[in-house]
């Protein structure tokens, strides 16, 4: 019932300790819990999820979605979602593996969403070229579109109007609000509405 988040809590603390959930259960769980729109209902119970289902990529990337929402979280909202896409990086910072099974768009899409909000374009931009040559192919698309994002909101006009071929080409809705937003911020209004 709306507000009985005491009663909420209560309920899945002894579904949990049950250990009778499924990952279709836990699914339904959070779907439920994230249309409460109450952040600490939300937090708890796909940190719970997340903690019983550790080799779910999806709830591992869904937690660090949530903590991107919380200050203070952020580098574990980083690490949570490195670990879950298998991105290995080496003693120089610089990237040298990851799991190519695990970069459906979902991921991929949490992953450059967290970047952004956190405002790290340049380590969205290097993880975006990385994955673009280590097997990143399927999801091309996307990665070029947030590489390009990552370029505009950095104030990078130059190297991301060198992408506008690539991303023009990709064609859908979410390609065209980005080269939208990429000509709004660099002052050019006629092509931005274009």
């Amino acid at each position: 019932e709306k507000g009985e988040y005491e009663g909420l809590f209560e309920y899945l603390i002894k579904v949990t300790e049950h250990g009778r959930l499924t990952n279709r259960d836990a699914s339904s769980i959070l779907e439920t819990c994230e249309k409460t729109d109450n952040l600490v209902v939300v937090e708890c119970v796909t940190q719970i999820v997340a903690y019983l289902f550790p080799m779910d990529i999806d709830f591992q990337t869904k937690l660090a979605k949530v903590y991107t929402k919380l200050p203070g979280r952020r580098e574990e909202a980083v690490e949570i979602l490195n670990s879950a896409l298998g991105l290995q990086k080496d003693e120089n910072g610089e990237y040298t593996d990851v799991d190519i099974t695990k970069l459906t768009y979902n991921n991929l899409g949490r992953l450059f969403d967290t970047y952004l909000s956190f405002e790290l374009y340049d380590e969205l931009i290097r993880v975006g070229r990385f994955l673009l040559s280590h097997g990143g192919t399927t999801q091309k698309n996307l990665i070029q579109r947030n590489i390009f994002a990552a370029l505009t909101r950095a104030y990078r006009f130059d190297e991301a109007e060198s992408m506008l071929p690539e991303v023009e080409a990709g064609g859908d809705s979410l390609n065209q609000y980005q080269i939208a937003r990429f000509y709004d911020l660099r002052g050019d209004m006629v092509n931005a509405y274009r």
